[in-house]
């Protein structure tokens, strides 16, 4: 009987490996390849077990090259992103000019008078220590841009960029403005995997075996009124394609349209075994 290979590691979670019963998925994989090894675990500390690491750092197994520290984007794609801001900061000034409201704010507090959560910075009005965006799509939108599809962003969520965005600036309906610009995203649209569950596929509606077993019933509304009627329920045979146009009005209640169904149908064709509405 040969002996056993005894395997020194200072990796102690490896020690019951071979005792453990209960192994699934990937474990217990390796636990049936290594079965048809013979050897023993023994669990030895990193700090008395120098010689092992001594044979994997050697100098001549040193790389040559590779593993200095590099920069992964270049600064200036940084630089290039805060530099718009400058220019947005005046494109704001100019805007504040065509808005009465914070014309009076401003006025208010240049005249050192105390405004609730409101401040004057160097140009800029500031909302609750934040930079007041004017009602004016095109700085919201490049405000936006600069926060989502420049390449050092990298277009990331809705939560993100909105966190980005709310860091320096605020206007009304923040939220919302960035929750349309970022789900009308084209790069993101078509790049991004879909977290969302594949569709199901079509189920084509069987054929009756006679006609007006099988109906579909549906309301045609928002029509101009005529004779008192404004809507047109409509009754369809799946079989024959007939249809009944049965005029009414958008106030009917579903008792309504049961004894409308009564009167122009079931008496003409009898009740049908499955009816489809929405």
């Amino acid at each position: 009987m040969t002996l056993p290979v005894q395997i020194i590691t200072d990796h102690k979670n490896l020690e019951p490996f071979k005792a453990t019963k209960d192994l699934r998925g990937r474990l217990a994989r390796w636990a049936g390849f290594l079965s048809e090894f013979n050897f023993q675990l023994k669990y030895r500390p990193g700090k008395t077990n120098g010689k092992a690491d001594i044979l994997s750092r050697k100098d001549e197994h040193r790389p040559l090259g590779g593993g200095e520290s590099r920069a992964l984007l270049d600064p200036a794609l940084f630089i290039a992103a805060i530099e718009p801001d400058e220019v947005l900061s005046d494109r704001i000034c100019n805007a504040y000019l065509q808005d009465e409201r914070l014309n009076h704010i401003i006025e208010a507090l240049q005249k050192k008078d105390k405004v609730k959560n409101w401040s004057w910075n160097n140009r800029l009005l500031m909302f609750k220590n934040k930079i007041y965006v004017p009602n004016d799509n095109l700085i919201c939108k490049d405000i936006l841009a600069s926060r989502h599809d420049n390449i050092a962003a990298g277009h990331p969520g809705q939560f993100r960029t909105l966190e980005l965005v709310n860091r320096k600036y605020y206007w009304k309906s923040l939220k919302k403005t960035v929750t349309s610009y970022v789900s009308n995203c084209k790069s993101c649209i078509r790049n991004k995997h879909s977290n969302q569950l594949p569709p199901g596929l079509l189920n084509p509606i069987e054929l009756p075996s006679r006609p007006w077993d099988h109906i579909n019933c549906d309301l045609i509304t928002g029509l101009p009124e005529s004779e008192g009627f404004d809507t047109i329920l409509t009754v369809v045979d799946h079989m024959s394609c007939m249809v009944h146009f049965i005029p009414t009005t958008s106030r009917a209640s579903a008792v309504d349209v049961a004894n409308l169904f009564v009167t122009y149908v079931w008496k003409l064709h009898g009740l049908p075994s499955k009816t489809i509405s929405d």
